[in-house]
């Protein structure tokens, strides 16, 4: 609140700025090139003061469509701004500053002037002491040189003028200007034509000619053209190239290209010190020096060497490079590739160890399944040979001897507990180390371990069979047989199940096996890192399987066991 209230009390007391009042007169329409860059210089310098508030006033002498003379014009401005006065005049254009010149004729006589966008040999040498300007050089011999460089062989030059007093007066200043080309080329006027005559006359010029293009802004019949568009016509409909004083990027291969925005934007700084009441520089201030501007794609289209260039030349619209226009993409994406590149190698050397790691350790578990395996056989061979062979001879003996133990109910009792240890021996004898998988193959061992655990058990399993390949490799058949004794004695465990199915099949190349119960189920997440759950992958990873699990709680579980045969070696056949 108290910033907002200081901010109303600078403003309200702060110093007010002095009006100042400037009429800009053009030559022209308002059209015209040099009158729009003019008028945006002038106004951007003026902008920038802090001084003054300054109110320009614009009016534009249109000779070609308004105004029979000038005392009719200045008439009208008269009673225009009739009792307005004007702290300073800015003209734009030889005939802006013609008007001021004739005293009888100019009712602001007393007013300083600024001038701009003139030749400096179209200002008189007797300036009144109040003007002051900015003065350019319209530099057509400059334009032939360089046409001249890069076309040695042209022999004809055809100006191109229109009717109207200013492309007269510039026709005269140009016979001057190319007076010494005399003997070298020959230098034709075309002028009093129709515009499309003019453009049928430019369509058939002989060879090793050129266009010099100045100004068109007026033909015969009293039609007015804006002389950026005549040079873009006449830069089509030409059979040989066309070069001007201006409008580079209009059609015209280039030349000695006078900087009027610069000339203007210097005498807006000019027109700022008479306002302030500082005495200027000079009466007549140089503009920046004309440069060579050529047009790329005309250099393209004519088949002109940029090699006959000038030193310091502007070659402008330029089709950029490939590189050039997106050599940061091009950067970015070559440093993308080499660090894809990088990481690809990283990653590929990272694949190697990792496969030589994931060979090792396939390698060691399967050393340690196979240790698992003859660990298995020795302990059920000692089982069967030894343990088992002692149990069946105690109970030979006990049985041959019972009829002479007086207490025959003990006895009787002992001998069906040790035939019961005797049978667990053999049934664990063999679900350590099956000889039925040797002998039978895996569907017959699978049948006979269903068929003994629901025996054992008192559950159902039921067993199937389709398509089972025989003989199978000894890695496959005992992967499968373990992986259905796991299965199984888990069922039988924790399931809870009075029914369980075993279904093996081969198809599309592929040997399944699934053990199915109806039990509790259980949830995947908590399970899935069991001892005996990992096993089963282990057994069925080194067979270069896969294996399934599917459980909900109270819906029972499927567990899937999964190996191709299409690459599954023949030898060790079980």
């Amino acid at each position: 609140m108290i910033a907002t209230l200081l901010v109303v009390v600078a403003t309200k007391y702060a110093p007010a700025q002095t009006q100042k009042n400037v009429l800009v007169l053009h030559g022209g329409f308002p059209k015209l090139p040099y009158n729009i860059t003019a008028d945006q210089e002038i106004e951007d310098v003026f902008s920038t003061d802090r001084d003054f508030h300054i109110q320009t006033f614009n009016e534009y002498r249109d000779e070609k469509r308004l105004y029979a003379d000038d005392s009719e014009f200045m008439r009208f401005l008269s009673e225009k701004y009739k009792g307005q006065n004007f702290d300073l005049i800015v003209t734009v254009s030889p005939i802006a500053l013609r008007l001021l010149l004739n005293e009888s004729q100019n009712p602001w006589s007393n007013t300083p002037v600024v001038f701009t966008t003139i030749d400096r040999g179209m200002i008189p040498k007797d300036l009144p002491a109040r003007f002051t300007g900015v003065a350019s050089k319209i530099d057509l011999a400059g334009t032939l040189d360089l046409a001249l460089q890069l076309q040695p062989d042209v022999d004809q030059v055809f100006y191109v003028v229109g009717v109207s007093e200013w492309e007269q007066f510039l026709r005269r200043t140009s016979e001057a200007d190319l007076q010494r080309f005399a003997g070298r080329v020959t230098i034709k006027y075309l002028e009093q034509m129709e515009f499309p005559e003019l453009l049928t006359r430019v369509s058939q010029l002989p060879p090793r000619s050129i266009v010099l293009y100045q100004e068109f802004n007026k033909d015969p019949s009293g039609r007015v053209y804006l002389p950026p568009q005549v040079c873009s016509q006449l830069s089509v409909s030409a059979n040989v190239p066309v070069y001007a004083i201006s409008y580079v990027g209009r059609g015209s291969v280039g030349g000695s290209i006078v900087s009027f925005d610069t000339a203007d934007r210097k005498a807006a700084f000019v027109a700022l010190r008479v306002l302030r009441g500082e005495k200027p520089p000079a009466q007549v201030v140089d503009a920046p020096q004309n440069s060579i501007r050529v047009d790329w794609r005309q250099l393209q289209r004519w088949k002109l060497s940029e090699n006959r260039l000038p030193a310091g030349a502007i070659v402008e619209f330029r089709e950029p490079t490939l590189w050039q226009q997106y050599w940061g993409y091009i950067l970015t994406g070559v440093a993308v590739l080499a660090l894809q590149f990088l990481l690809i190698i990283k990653l590929k050397i990272e694949g190697r160890r990792r496969q030589r790691s994931e060979s090792e350790l396939k390698r060691l578990s399967g050393r340690l399944i196979n240790a698992g395996e003859q660990e298995r056989k020795r302990i059920a061979r000692e089982l069967h040979d030894d343990i088992g062979q002692r149990l069946a001879m105690i109970s030979l003996e006990l049985d041959s001897q019972k009829d002479e133990v007086n207490e025959q109910d003990w006895v009787n009792q002992a001998l069906r507990e040790l035939h019961e240890l005797s049978t667990d021996v053999h049934d664990l004898s063999h679900q350590l180390h099956s000889s039925r998988l040797e002998a039978l193959g895996l569907e017959g061992a699978l049948r006979t371990l269903c068929q003994q655990l629901g025996r054992q058990h008192q559950i159902d399993i039921q067993y199937s069979g389709e398509n089972v390949p025989f003989p199978l490799s000894e890695g496959i058949a005992l992967c499968f047989y373990r992986v259905a004794q796991e299965a199984l004695n888990n069922s039988i465990k924790y399931s809870g199940s009075a029914r369980a199915d075993l279904r093996i099949f081969s198809n599309d190349g592929a040997l399944r096996m699934t053990i199915r119960d109806y039990g509790r189920g259980f949830s995947l997440s908590g399970a899935t890192t069991g001892l005996g759950l990992a096993t089963m992958r282990e057994r069925l990873r080194l067979e270069e399987g896969r294996l399934v699990i599917n459980s909900k709680p109270g819906k029972g579980t499927e567990i899937t066991a999964e190996v191709r045969l299409d690459h599954q070696p023949r030898d060790n056949a079980a």
